[in-house]
């Protein structure tokens, strides 16, 4: 996940990007519809997509803790840590 404008997102779980306009209000992270590029993904990363559809779906609730950001929705959290070069 990066944020590559203000309030603008991009994701990627292992296969195609998703790319969209996201709003944050409080905790809440509201992402629009998003556009995705369409390669076939083999293997363990077949369900990346319908993964990262589904679990933006609905509104998801954010918060930090140090340097790293955790995301929910639907019973399920997501840890994202900060990628150091």
């Amino acid at each position: 996940m990066t944020f590559p404008a203000a309030n603008r997102i991009s994701l990627f779980a292992g296969c195609n990007r998703h790319v969209g306009e996201m709003k944050v209000d409080g905790s809440v992270l509201r992402l629009a519809s998003l556009a995705s590029t369409m390669m076939a993904c083999p293997g363990p990363r077949s369900g990346a997509d319908d993964w990262i559809n589904t679990f933006t779906k609905e509104p998801l609730t954010w918060y930090s803790v140090g340097h790293a950001l955790v995301l929910t929705a639907e019973g399920t959290q997501v840890l994202l840590m900060e990628k150091y070069s």
